[in-house]
């Protein structure tokens, strides 16, 4: 009898064993893992969110540099073609380095193969002038702020200056320039941007038939628009 007893008493211990796992320990573990869980989730997004500040506090603090290369960025591949005042530019320059140019010509805007959303513009270029005036003009050509990728250029001299031997120093001690005589340049390259100007072809016109009592019918002709196509 005290050995039933006996056995009745451990399998209601492993009884209450097993439920107080099942129903107690078991369901705080699972929570304490989740809670686990979360507190590394948290704590990696903290990190992320770290690094995402460190970052933004970097291009805070170069802001200035940032803008002025945006800045650049507009002068040397502008939105739209604006070759109007790309030719203006070189003309002027070539009036200030002192040669005269004989051709210059620009193609319309085609897209760059392998570039989407960029968009060149071919030029063609011919002067003349004296060797060091010309080679101030490409000197100059290469200071502006618009972009030009030159694929071909060529001398060819048209005169010779008066001497090709150093004088040496004058009486005064200054060394003058020597002539080099006159050049003809030949230069071709391209301009790049982000756009492309395309003219729209106007639709027919269109006959209006008046009344009977009417003098005659009127025709309407829709006027012609210029369209900027952006790049995407």
């Amino acid at each position: 009898m005290k050995r039933i007893q006996l056995v009745l008493v451990v399998v209601v211990l492993v009884l209450v064993t097993v439920a107080w796992w099942f129903l107690l320990i078991r369901p705080r573990n699972a929570d304490i893992a989740a809670a686990d869980q979360r507190v590394a989730s948290l704590v990696s997004e903290r990190q992320s969110l770290r690094s995402q500040i460190d970052g933004l506090n970097r291009i805070k603090d170069s802001e200035v540099t940032f803008i002025f290369a945006i800045g650049e960025m507009e002068a040397s591949v502008p939105q739209n073609p604006d070759l109007d005042d790309y030719l203006e530019d070189v003309t002027f320059l070539a009036a200030r380095s002192g040669i005269e140019i004989s051709t210059l010509s620009a193609a319309v805007p085609a897209p760059v193969v392998g570039a989407p959303g960029l968009f060149q513009i071919d030029i063609s270029l011919s002067a003349q002038g004296g060797f060091f005036e010309a080679l101030g003009f490409l000197f100059g050509l290469e200071d502006l702020d618009r972009l030009m990728r030159v694929d071909t250029i060529s001398f060819t001299q048209l005169s010779s200056g008066p001497s090709e031997v150093d004088p040496g120093e004058n009486e005064e001690g200054i060394t003058p320039r020597v002539e080099a005589g006159l050049v003809q340049i030949e230069l071709s390259g391209r301009l790049f941007t982000r756009s492309s100007v395309s003219v729209e072809t106007p639709p027919p016109p269109t006959t209006t038939t008046l009344p009977p009592d009417a003098s005659s019918p009127t025709t309407t002709v829709p006027p012609t628009t210029t369209t900027t196509t952006a790049a995407p």
